[in-house]
């Protein structure tokens, strides 16, 4: 499978069938606006490598971030490091029992990436990094 290229499932559904908690009752009906979300086809990647982004210069970004790794694994972790305000070695991760044990970052507005928003997942090491992104998915799990 083409990690570019992502396959959907698909199911038609009627009224009566349930799906996620719903129930369809109304082929017209729409759920709750604060619950709707709009599914769009993927038309472009939505990984992509530090060393691309580096490449292409940080002024290039023009969507928000999602970076997985600390600064000794991840080239622009590294370079926005002061703006998500963490250590750039891994002597000072290793001796942060915080950064440590993984942490997951948000900050809204960075400026050297064109204001966008960065969401950093990282850790010390892999198991560290790897409980940073059992968090955010815990998390984000518990957002519905």
């Amino acid at each position: 499978m083409d990690p570019l290229k992502p396959e959907y499932a698909t199911q038609e559904l009627g009224v009566g069938d349930e799906l996620e908690g719903w129930t369809i009752d109304d082929i017209k009906a729409t759920p709750d606006p604060a619950k709707a979300a709009v599914v769009s086809k993927i038309t472009t990647p939505i990984t992509v490598l530090d060393d691309e982004i580096m490449a292409a210069g940080l002024d290039s970004v023009d969507s928000n971030l999602i970076l997985v790794g600390g600064p000794v694994v991840n080239k622009v972790t590294a370079a926005l490091a002061d703006k998500l305000g963490v250590p750039t070695t891994y002597e000072e991760w290793a001796a942060n029992e915080t950064l440590k044990a993984g942490v997951v970052k948000y900050i809204d507005n960075c400026p050297t990436i064109g204001g966008h928003g960065v969401v950093l997942v990282a850790g010390a090491d892999r198991d560290g990094t790897k409980a940073a992104a059992e968090a955010l998915m815990e998390y984000l799990a518990g957002l519905h």
